[in-house]
């Protein structure tokens, strides 16, 4: 079962094992397709690197991947793997409906994890939440996302809280799948649980550094009578932005012998913060306490205030999934789509930058909404122009095979069978509008015929099963009753009115009486020829008469099979 606690989700997270070194493509084959394997056309992984292409470019809901989706050229979407028509060597992209069904219906804790960035080797991980508040329904509250971020600001993984409970239950859930050796976990003060560290240190062998606030009476009035006036070993940092000038100063003690009664605590460090507000003078001071495992040496006052500085790194990611990706205005809430959506939102950030400019609003809009058209901005260096360039792509490479092979494609008959659906202009080269109107148009027709007879199949298959037929077809005639069959057909009663009777099918009737119809009769070589007249009789209603025709069965016996 998924460990996606929070909604239902039948399906085993993937392992992380071996996923070392595979590109995003190799590890996205490991995720289970939701979709039933009937009808499928489209390829899955194709389906969601769309998805996160799309997301990267600034697409924030399914509309808008879609419309991303169908306006990719032809080289974007090979080398996303888009489904190819051999016949015409063209790729088709997926339609809004079908993203919006694969991104909702896929295992969103497989999914965290493979697209997230493995904490190998890294000096922390910061675990918060955040709820995406455009998720929230009449029903149901909105949902609530435990991340985990590396102090690179590369998000980890993520997982959707249950309802009607809170970060802690899902915090184990979380860094379980992960290698935490020589890791050290940083949350905020609802996490300083004695399980979280007896878990991290004995089970992760990964290290700690938990706030502790009021809401722990007793050990917070521990740390706060430690000497902390005695302490000359401090480490001062000091930061000017964003309209404050910060002073941050961090000490720390040993604690091993207060008896503190919380495992494997080694260390208590104390961090005092005075803000000035440059704007009107305001100076505010807070007073922070933390706890950890680790030993003097192994975390200096140095060590401890970048540590509690790198836990704001969630926040700015948070931050970003808010204003550059509007995240909270979001307003997609069925099935697993809040979450996935999330996960493609941290896919984008974590590859923004990875590859991308320093500042992630300059990186998202040097990825055009519409891949086939790029932002033109008169300011732009001749880099970014060169970046922005679109390359020459055709709309339809298989035109270009017929203009070599002077071939014109024409309907086949009708009021428009002298127009050359190939024609382009003479000077600019491009498709006539006329002839992309009949282009759109043919294919508009051929959608409608499509959803169409898909739709009366469905409805079909729908009021069979609804009958009790399974697979759209009557059931065969039943063992106990094939002989009453038999008999009814031996003295004169069609097949027509026997399938009515009993509730099958004619071909059912004709399946049973086999051996008794006039085609499988044993032929006489001695016999004369037959004649083309039925042996059967038919009665004919006159013009006067209102009486229905009329059968009358043979007079002589049926011959049966030798």
């Amino acid at each position: 079962m998924c460990r996606q606690s929070a909604t239902v989700c039948l399906v085993k997270s993937p392992s992380l094992a071996g996923c070392s070194g595979l590109s995003l493509a190799e590890r996205l084959v490991r995720l289970p397709d939701p979709r039933h394997r009937r009808g499928v056309r489209h390829p899955f992984v194709a389906v969601l690197l769309i998805a996160a292409s799309a997301v990267a470019a600034g697409a924030r809901s399914y509309t808008a991947i879609g419309q991303w989706a169908r306006s990719a050229p032809q080289q974007t979407l090979a080398r996303l793997g888009a489904r190819l028509v051999a016949s015409l060597n063209v790729r088709i992209a997926p339609s809004m409906s079908t993203i919006r069904r694969i991104v909702s219906a896929v295992c969103p804790g497989g999914l965290a994890d493979l697209t997230g960035e493995a904490p190998v080797g890294a000096e922390s991980v910061a675990v918060d939440g955040k709820s995406a508040r455009g998720s929230r329904t009449d029903t149901a509250p909105a949902a609530h996302l435990l991340s985990a971020v590396t102090a690179a600001g590369r998000i980890v993984s993520q997982l959707r809280v249950p309802d009607k409970t809170n970060e802690i239950s899902a915090f184990t859930a979380l860094l379980a799948p992960f290698d935490l050796t020589g890791t050290v976990v940083t949350a905020d003060a609802l996490h300083t649980q004695r399980e979280h560290a007896k878990w991290l240190v004995e089970v992760k062998k990964a290290h700690y550094l938990l706030v502790v606030k009021g809401k722990q009476p007793n050990l917070h009035a521990a740390l706060k009578a430690l000497p902390w006036k005695e302490v000359t070993a401090r480490r001062y940092d000091r930061e000017r932005g964003h309209g404050r000038r910060e002073t941050r100063s961090a000490r720390t003690l040993t604690v091993t012998d207060l008896d503190l009664d919380f495992p494997h605590v080694v260390q208590a460090a104390k961090i005092l913060r005075h803000r000035t507000d440059l704007k009107t003078g305001r100076v505010t001071r807070q007073t922070v306490y933390a706890i950890t495992d680790m030993t003097a040496h192994e975390a200096s006052p140095q060590a401890i205030g970048r540590l509690t500085r790198s836990q704001w790194g969630i926040e700015a990611v948070h931050h970003v999934r808010d204003t550059t990706f509007a995240e909270d205005a979001s307003r997609i809430r069925a099935g697993h789509g809040p979450e996935n959506m999330a996960t493609l939102r941290n896919l984008a950030i974590n590859k923004l930058r990875e590859h991308g400019p320093p500042t992630l609003p300059l990186a998202s809009a040097r990825c055009p909404t519409s891949p086939s058209r790029a932002p033109s901005t008169s300011s732009a260096s001749p880099r970014d122009q060169q970046l922005h360039e679109p390359q020459r792509t055709l709309e339809q490479p298989w035109l270009d095979v017929l203009h070599r092979d002077r071939l014109a494609l024409r309907i086949h008959d009708g009021a428009f069978s002298s127009m050359d659906l190939t024609a382009r202009h003479p000077r600019t080269g491009e498709l006539l509008s006329t002839v992309k109107f009949m282009v759109q148009t043919l294919a508009a027709a051929g959608e409608l015929q499509r959803d169409l007879q898909r739709e009366l199949t469905y409805d079909g298959l729908r009021a069979a099963e609804a009958k009790g037929n399974e697979g759209g077809r009557r059931p065969a005639v039943p063992a106990d009753k094939t002989d009453a069959v038999r008999t009814a057909y031996l003295e004169g009663l069609s097949i027509a009115a026997l399938a009515r009777d009993h509730g099958v099918s004619r071909g059912a009737i004709r399946t049973a009486v086999a051996d008794l119809l006039p085609e499988h009769t044993a032929a006489d070589p001695d016999a004369p020829a037959r004649s083309c007249r039925s042996p059967s009789t038919y009665r004919a209603r006159s013009r006067n008469s209102s009486a229905p025709p009329s059968w009358r069965p043979p007079s002589g016996p049926r011959s049966t099979r030798a």
